[in-house]
């Protein structure tokens, strides 16, 4: 009963890693987060670290928003135009165990872009504290205690 949702499931997370939309939405959210102290000209350490977090949390959330929209959106109609559906279907796999796999791959994808989030933000902090003269550093200490 269990088994079929979770080869589903791992199917399911594979195609939305391997899919387009993926890559380029991880490729673009690195490049704007690289870029975005370059936008704001503050003088503060405090709210440009401020600033910085904030804007890598929120491009991560859109960004997340983005890919798990769209692959999820493009994962039934690809599978029936391909006729993998199909082959699916011949199997003892009933309906709800298929798209209770689906629902399940979604998920391991979005815990996946959580993670994988969680680095880029915290890089992103790093690098954008590293940018900052030592008496700045010093001052911004506090922001992290």
């Amino acid at each position: 009963m269990i088994g079929p949702i979770f080869a589903i499931a791992k199917n399911t997370l594979q195609e939305a890693i391997r899919s387009n939309i993926f890559i380029v939405c991880l490729v673009v959210l690195g490049i704007l987060c690289v870029f975005a102290p370059m936008f704001p000209a503050l003088n503060d350490s405090h709210s440009r670290l401020k600033l910085a977090l904030s804007i890598s949390t929120h491009l991560c959330f859109y960004f997340g928003l983005i890919i798990i929209v769209f692959t999820s959106a493009a994962f039934l109609p690809d599978e029936i135009s391909s006729k993998r559906i199909y082959t699916i279907f011949t199997k003892p796999v009933s309906r709800i165990q298929y798209l209770m796999g689906k629902l399940l791959g979604i998920c391991f994808l979005s815990f996946c872009l959580l993670f994988v989030f969680a680095i880029i933000v915290i890089g992103f902090i790093r690098l954008t504290y590293q940018s900052f003269s030592e008496k700045s550093k010093k001052s911004g200490e506090k922001f992290f205690s």
